[in-house]
């Protein structure tokens, strides 16, 4: 259980310059231990940079048993181990009451500008983290239970996942919930998890003759107020989950005479100012240097300038959830394989550069990291011919400076290869100079824990650092070695080199780039990258396929072992495929990523000639089955974030997409339908909201499966999985033609206890 909600932000009260970055971790009503407080640490600097400055934001009940840890101990050295050289080594300690009022541990008041600061930042990081904006595009618009017109919806209900983000949010309802309290109104039942989460906050913290126990009631957004909901003006609290214009605190105000301090509203986005009760305003405007542009909202039945092509999606008043989602299926093309993908799979691909479902070895952030979908490394063969080499000599030759002193690596395989490489350029580049024997090699480890203080570098040396990294996904560890390197390097001689970017995106890649590489000065410094490639990240609470896999296959062996079955073969062939599985964890799948093993007495899938992945490849080079997943998991990740909405494979509450029935007869191969089920998304593979959908997959299933001695039927076992572990869902009367195909065909065809078996759980109750 997450007993702990993080987030930074940008510093905009202090007068200080030397205040850059504040993060802020909030606790809330359960009990915290040292455990807690060191892994809420740990956790939020496996992802963030390091801070300037750290906030902690507790219940005034548990100051005494907190202040404490982090004065000694291993969570007071991992705050030393993050933070910037900028500040004083203690955290500020903020604590608040049943009241809402917040002061220092010492009693002290705090400066009303940063309280603001906090509760928005905070807020605001929770609504983007579950996007919590519905935004219209050329094609469609939304319509309020007000009857309004508008480009945006915010849905506040879909944002309200996390217990302790939750708590956070009802923190700043503290000041409203009063002893006197007895209802809590809200306009959608999908947010009164705030209202019970304010009273639980305010019991705990407020004496026992001040607790409550108030009625929370939903009155169902205009509809309610059309009907003459009953509302208790004197000792009620009215609470809106948002607004674009105020409409519906104006006309609670006008229509039924309460009191503007009665009522609060959570998210806010307009062009006027919010409501002085607003918790979060969401619109960006002087003061806000994150936010939304201000919502177009039309009057009540207009449809404005809305296109008259422009579907008009209604929103339901209670749940405010889109009316009657259109299900689009989606197709994949040779224009959606990523351009990158050309010259990658010549440096890459065939290399063992590729493994799947493996703990990432640069991840240091604590013990036993979960394992990763996908891994790239730098191997030897990466270097053999391949223009990943050619890059790198071009930027050894014409943009390393001669002058170079200090190169700072990370000491991860991938980084360690590439400057195994580096220093071997240099030293036949410079065979005949000293100074390539004077260059210092350091490990980026020995600079973040403090084991080595590097000298300054004054402005008119002309000595040189590099800091080499062989792999960069979100940037993190990068820039707290960044962070500590532009301290000692004052001539501002600093550059950058890594082996492969794999970002989310181009703009992500952008973004970490230009924290890199600008200085607070203004200079830029040098940032050089031998392949660029977008990848999906994978956030640590998200199970890979595998561990979906793994889990499955266990309850699978319970459920036999409860029932005594006697079946050996079966048992063995499960026992067999979970060690593949975390074997894997510990040295990455190659070749192991899809089921039709030998350990299942199955053929072992591999990748047929003429593929479009592997055109142009050297024939010499073995297309791996992880070289197949990342393939696939590239191109559904492009067609995920393109910018081409007719195409774009996106999860909307208005437009649901799933993976066209057909793609499983453009791709015939068993190896890339294989790729296919395990990278595609569970809603990307969910045929139920169509019965056209679902017939047309149930007959394509049917169609590749009927015959399994077939070179077609080569990815049996994973259809099956895909099947009976429900990641491909059909409605029931589909499934029971898919079961009696197959069922049919393997009588007569590779006889597998574990394809049998799995062939029953289709019929099976979930």
């Amino acid at each position: 259980m997450n007993t702990c909600f993080s987030f930074d932000l940008v510093d905009n009260v202090s007068k200080s310059t030397s205040v850059q970055r504040t993060t802020v971790f909030f606790f809330g009503t359960y009990k915290v231990l040292d455990e807690d407080v060191y892994r809420a640490i740990d956790g939020h600097y496996s992802w963030s940079p390091i801070s300037d400055r750290v906030i902690f934001l507790i219940p005034l009940y548990q100051l005494n048993s907190i202040a404490p840890l982090l004065k000694k101990g291993r969570s007071k050295d991992r705050i030393l181990i993050n933070r910037s050289k900028n500040l004083d080594i203690s955290p500020s300690l903020l604590v608040y009451d049943h009241c809402g009022c917040i002061r220092d541990e010492n009693g002290k008041k705090i400066e009303s500008k940063l309280i603001k600061e906090i509760r928005r930042r905070g807020c605001y990081q929770i609504f983007i983290k579950h996007q919590g904006m519905l935004e219209a595009s050329d094609s469609h618009h939304y319509v309020k239970p007000s009857l309004k017109h508008t480009d945006r919806f915010m849905r506040t209900g879909s944002v309200l996942v996390n217990g302790i983000e939750i708590e956070f949010i009802s923190l700043w309802l503290l000041s409203s919930v009063t002893n006197n309290t007895q209802y809590i109104y809200t306009d959608s039942s999908t947010i009164n998890s705030i209202a019970y989460a304010s009273v639980h906050l305010h019991n705990m913290l407020a004496p026992e003759s001040a607790r409550i126990s108030p009625t929370i009631q939903s009155y169902e957004s205009y509809k309610g107020l059309s009907s003459n909901t009953v509302l208790y003006k004197d000792q009620s609290l009215i609470l809106i989950s948002a607004s674009s214009g105020g409409g519906m605190a104006k006309h609670l105000i006008d229509k039924l005479g309460i009191s503007d301090g009665k009522i609060r509203t959570v998210f806010y986005l307009g062009l006027e100012e919010p409501p002085e009760n607003t918790i979060c305003d969401l619109t960006i405007r002087p003061g806000n240097v994150d936010g939304f542009p201000a919502a177009t909202v039309t009057e009540v039945g207009d449809r404005g300038s809305f296109a008259p092509h422009s579907l008009a999606v209604h929103i339901q008043a209670e749940a405010f959830m889109p009316e009657n989602p259109q299900i689009h299926d989606v197709n994949l093309k040779i224009e959606d394989i990523p351009k990158w993908w050309v010259d990658f799979k010549k440096s890459f691909v065939g290399r063992n550069a590729i493994t799947c479902n493996v703990s990432d070895p640069a991840d240091d952030s604590m013990s036993s990291p979960p394992p990763k979908p996908t891994i790239f490394k730098l191997d030897k063969a990466c270097f053999n011919n391949s223009p990943f080499l050619k890059r790198l000599n071009q930027i050894l030759l014409n943009s390393i400076a001669a002058s170079l002193s200090y190169v700072i690596y990370f000491e991860d395989d991938s980084s360690k290869m590439l400057v195994r490489r580096i220093k071997s350029t240099i030293r036949k580049l410079r065979k005949f100079e000293k100074s390539s024997k004077n260059i210092k090699y350091i490990p980026a480890r020995l600079l973040t824990n403090g084991s080595v203080a590097l000298p300054l570098v004054e402005k008119s040396s002309e000595k040189s650092t590099l800091i080499v990294a062989g792999i960069l996904t979100d940037g993190t560890q990068l820039l707290d070695v960044a962070q500590i390197a532009r301290n000692f390097q004052q001539n501002h001689a600093l550059s950058f080199l890594v082996g492969l970017t794999a970002c989310a995106s181009q703009q992500v890649f952008k973004e970490i780039r230009s924290n890199l590489v600008y200085s607070q000065s203004g200079v830029e410094f040098g940032f050089y990258s031998c392949c660029d490639i977008q990848s999906p990240i994978h956030h640590r609470q998200v199970k890979t396929p595998w561990e979906e896999e793994f889990l499955f296959w266990m309850k699978q062996l319970e459920a036999i072992r409860a029932k005594k079955m006697t079946q050996n073969a079966l048992v063995l062939a499960i026992e067999n495929r979970i060690g593949t599985i975390q074997e894997g964890v510990k040295n990455g799948l190659l070749d192991e990523v899809f089921m039709g093993s030998n350990s299942c007495s199955i053929p072992k899938l591999q990748l047929r000639n003429n593929s479009v992945y592997t055109e142009g490849l050297n024939q010499s080079l073995k297309f791996s089955q992880a070289d197949a997943f990342f393939a696939i998991q590239a191109t559904l990740h492009h067609l995920r974030t393109t910018n081409d909405r007719a195409r774009k494979l996106e999860q909307q509450p208005h437009r649901r997409c799933v993976l066209s029935p057909s793609l499983f007869f453009r791709y015939s191969d068993g190896v890339i339908q294989s790729a296919i089920l395990r990278a595609a998304s569970h809603q990307e593979l969910d045929y139920q909201m169509s019965q056209i959908l679902s017939g047309q997959m149930a007959d394509t299933i049917s169609k590749i499966l009927q015959s399994p001695s077939n070179p077609r039927a080569e990815a049996l076992t994973e259809f099956l999985y895909a099947l009976a572990s429900r990641k491909i869902r059909l409605l029931k009367a589909d499934l029971n033609t898919v079961y009696a195909t197959v069922k049919a065909g393997l009588g007569g065809g590779i006889k597998s206890e574990l394809n049998c078996y799995l062939c029953e759980l289709l019929i099976a109750e979930d």
